[in-house]
């Protein structure tokens, strides 16, 4: 699968979520890699502060939370 479909897959994913979930993914990034960094079979990873015991975001240090989606593990489970 190439990179254009398999990310299009993903945006149509994304786009499905219903948008009562989807309102809550404020200054979220969502990426798309090759593999996670350790070589394991990681099927996505979020990095951030959970919104439980987020502040407000604004000027200061707080950089915006990261959703990594890993290409060739889910490949590997769906097939």
């Amino acid at each position: 699968m190439t990179d254009e479909e398999f990310e299009k897959i993903i945006n149509e994913a994304i786009d499905s979520i219903p948008a009562e979930f989807l309102s809550k993914l404020e200054n979220v990034s969502i990426v798309i890699e090759d593999y996670p960094a350790r070589g394991n079979m990681l099927l996505g990873l979020y990095e951030g502060i959970p919104k439980t015991r987020r502040g407000h975001y604004g000027v200061g240090p707080t950089l915006p939370d990261k959703i990594t989606i890993f290409k060739y593990p889910m490949l590997a489970i769906a097939r």
